[in-house]
Formats: C-alpha cells, structure tokens, sequence
C-alpha cells in the first residue's frame, strides 16, 4: 500500500481554491452574458424610440409626447452607455479571475506532479525490493542445492 503524501491537506487546498476561482470566473461569465443581453434590450429600445419619433414628425406634431420620447432617447443613452462601461468592467474582472484559475490551477499542478513523483519512487523502491527479494530467494535455494549435491 503507497504510503499516504505528506502533503495531500495543502493539494485539498489548493483544489478546493481551483474550484472556487472556476465558480467566481462562471459568476462573472454569466453576469457578463446577462450585461450583453440587458445592452442589446436597450438597444432595440433605442431603436424603437427614434422610430417612434420619426412617426411622430410626420403629420401634426405632439410637442409634449416628442420631448418625452427626446427625454427617453438620453435616458436610454445614458443607459447605454453606463452598461457598456460596466461590460468593460465586467470584462477586466473576467481577465483577471481567468489569471487567478490559471494561477490556482499551476500551483495545484505542481503538488500533483510531486505526489505522482513520489508514488512513483515508492514503486520504484518496492520493484527494487521485490528484486532483492527474489535473487535472495534464488540464491538461498541454488546455496541449499550445492549443499544437497555436495552431500551426495
């Protein structure tokens, strides 16, 4: 049975936090996916307003409805415009958690290598034994044989 590895609480650790950067890097994808779609919601807003407001110039003009579809259009604007910056926020925020998993992921790596590295000298060191094991077997009985031979 390979002997336990010294360090298995640390590598426990360390994928553990390989795991809770891959759920934050998800969490950050989603709110950035669900940014896009509120965007493209605005915009066809936008789009449908200026429409509207085509339609309205056309024939007697409601000069209170057209300023409230002016004030529509720069709230939409502004809206716009605050949601394309937090999709750039958002996108910096997924660059550097997809750092941070990267990171998380070498340093568990590395414990990985050295606990098959370590199993693997164990093998290595039980072969070797196992080896030793059999040519002390081997020589013991060629020993009793040129006893038994010399006996005879």
């Amino acid at each position: 049975m390979p002997p336990e590895f010294s360090l298995q609480p640390v590598l426990d650790y360390r994928h553990s936090r390989v795991e809770a950067e891959q759920i934050e890097l998800a969490r950050l994808q989603q709110a950035y996916h669900q940014g896009l779609a509120h965007l493209d919601f605005l915009e066809e807003e936008i789009s449908l307003t200026y429409h509207q407001i085509g339609k309205m110039q056309t024939g007697n003009i409601d000069m209170d409805q057209l300023a409230q579809f002016r004030l529509r259009v720069r709230t939409l604007d502004q809206q716009i415009k605050d949601q394309k910056e937090t999709l750039t926020t958002l996108l910096k925020q997924i660059e550097t958690q997809r750092e941070r998993l990267v990171l998380a992921k070498q340093e568990e790596e590395t414990l990985v290598i050295l606990k098959k590295k370590r199993l693997e000298t164990w093998k290595a060191e039980e072969r070797r034994k196992e080896t030793a094991q059999r040519d002390d077997i081997y020589i013991a009985q060629a020993f009793q044989r040129s006893v038994l031979s010399a006996r005879d």
